[in-house]
């Protein structure tokens, strides 16, 4: 039987994803920068999402607004570039699903997993695992599940040390 669980978020459902998960970060393999542009490649993405939104807005306030946080994160890309490169180095950027989120889990035959990983683009999900946890996490939170949220953050704190 198939079921999403975005209809029923419940516990026992996040605990085979938690489960899951940390098996999952835990045995996949340690990717290393292809390139010695790592770190430009891991800002292209957010540096492109701007690009678009300028292009497709013409208030100025919010356009302005946009250039604002485009400096900010320009800025805490360059600041936080030794934190990057030593998770990087620590192993914890890895290739991992990629697009994590409540929709993304299916509970077969009684047991959540999740599916529909990225597999398109090995540069989108190879991320910081930490990126894949926030995500779920942030999701639940919308779904109003904080709860789920906290418990499968710290199920990958506990995991991860």
């Amino acid at each position: 039987m198939h079921q999403g669980v975005a209809s029923h978020l419940q516990t026992r459902y996040f605990r085979d994803i938690f489960d899951f998960f940390i098996k999952y970060v835990g045995s996949s393999a340690y990717r290393a920068p292809a390139f010695d542009g790592e770190a430009a490649r891991a800002l292209a993405p957010a540096l492109d999402n701007f690009a678009d939104l300028r292009s497709l807005l013409d208030d100025a306030g919010v356009v302005a607004g946009i250039a604002r946080l485009e400096a900010w994160t320009r800025a805490e890309h360059a600041r936080l570039g030794a934190a990057f490169a030593g998770r990087r180095s620590a192993g914890r950027v890895r290739d991992c699903h990629g697009d994590l989120h409540v929709d993304n889990v299916v509970v077969l035959d009684g047991v959540a997993m999740p599916f529909d990983c990225i597999e398109f683009s090995e540069d989108l999900r190879t991320i910081d695992v930490m990126s894949e946890v926030a995500f779920l996490a942030m999701d639940l939170e919308a779904y109003g599940r904080n709860d789920l949220a906290f418990a499968m953050l710290n199920a990958y704190l506990e995991a991860s040390g």
